[in-house]
């Protein structure tokens, strides 16, 4: 955390109640893979970017759970890696932009702003440690364009930090207030 604090300027409770919050204490599974939300709307999205929309329909037809114009289908812990495996079996490229990762949650369609050219060598990236995810935390604050994030973490204005990292949600789960309860609770 110290290095991170140091890379990104900031206080270091900061990123440790943002931790706290995004992670609920933990980046990996007991079986050594990263925590993992599989987003099947992103799924098909990501295929009719890649394929177009009549494959992404026709996989969606077929395979309903991971491949969906709308949102749901969790399963929740573990099982949603077996989701990402389905998908990755009808392409990888596409499952892998799909899904949240590690610590901080940060989709695959993001790694370029967390430091990684590819959705692969992000994920890569990301099973290999709890700095690694952290790492690419920092980065993806740092590599935010309008630098947005940083701002609203260098002020500690857990609000506007959580609208933008969360999006509309952030109030119904009340991630501000649990990031500046953390961070209080942090001395």
């Amino acid at each position: 955390y110290t290095r991170a604090a140091d890379k990104a300027k900031l206080d270091i409770k900061v990123i440790k109640a943002v931790t706290q919050v995004e992670a609920l204490g933990f980046g990996f599974y007991n079986n050594g893979l990263p925590v993992t939300l599989f987003e099947r709307h992103i799924f098909y999205r990501q295929l009719v970017n890649l394929k177009g929309q009549m494959y992404a329909d026709i996989v969606a037809l077929n395979n309903s759970d991971i491949c969906n114009k709308s949102p749901g289908g969790y399963l929740g812990g573990k099982l949603e890696l077996e989701r990402l495996e389905v998908a990755k079996n009808i392409n990888e490229t596409a499952a892998l932009n799909s899904a949240s990762y590690g610590l901080f949650q940060i989709m695959g369609f993001n790694h370029i702003q967390a430091g990684y050219k590819t959705v692969k060598e992000y994920y890569d990236a990301i099973r290999v440690s709890e700095d690694k995810q952290l790492d690419a935390f920092i980065n993806y604050i740092l590599n935010d364009k309008d630098k947005s994030l940083w701002k609203s973490l260098a002020s500690k204005d857990f609000t506007a930090f959580a609208k933008e990292y969360n999006g509309p949600a952030y109030a119904k789960n009340s991630y501000d207030i649990k990031m500046r309860q953390a961070y209080s609770k942090l001395g």
